[in-house]
Formats: C-alpha cells, sequence, structure tokens
C-alpha cells in the first residue's frame, strides 16, 4: 500500500499543527473557567482588596489582594493619572 506523498513529507508540520490546535481548544476552556473562579472568589477572607479583582489574567489575579491600589492598564488608571497629575 502507498501512501500519498503529502502525508509522510509534511508529517512533523502536520503533528505541530495538530498539537497546536489541541493547545489552543484546551486554552479556551481555561478562559471560561478564570471567569466563572473570578466571579466567585471571596473578597471577605482578604484583608485588600484593590481593582485587579475585577480582571480575568491570572497574573493580574495574583496581585488582587495587595494592600497597593493597583489599576489594570486602561481608561480608568490613565484618568487617575491625570487627574493626579501622575
Amino acid at each position: 500500500m502507498k501512501f500519498p506523498k503529502i502525508l509522510y513529507e509534511h508529517f512533523t508540520t502536520n503533528i505541530v499543527i495538530y498539537f497546536l490546535f489541541l493547545i489552543m481548544a484546551t486554552g479556551c476552556n481555561n478562559k471560561q473557567n478564570t471567569k466563572q473562579n473570578t466571579l466567585q472568589m471571596d473578597t471577605t477572607t482578604h484583608k485588600y482588596t484593590n481593582h485587579l479583582i475585577h480582571e480575568t489574567s491570572p497574573y493580574l489575579l495574583q496581585h488582587a489582594h495587595n494592600p497597593v491600589n493597583w489599576y489594570a492598564w486602561g481608561d480608568e488608571a490613565l484618568e487617575k493619572a491625570k487627574k493626579e497629575n501622575k
């Protein structure tokens, strides 16, 4: 039995594309879970909670309970900086 040339010529490329597709497909579910976890996060057990609590980024959520009043980069942060002449 002879396999089509395209299958074995680009075998490595096909494998890489397949795994990238799997990673992207599972990554989509993680974003949904992160949003759900953010909404369900209990803020009453923490001494401090800043504006980062409303973000979906896992990195920013790590800093949501720091005693610093962090803002995510955006219009709200820029307006506050402008008002404070910073």
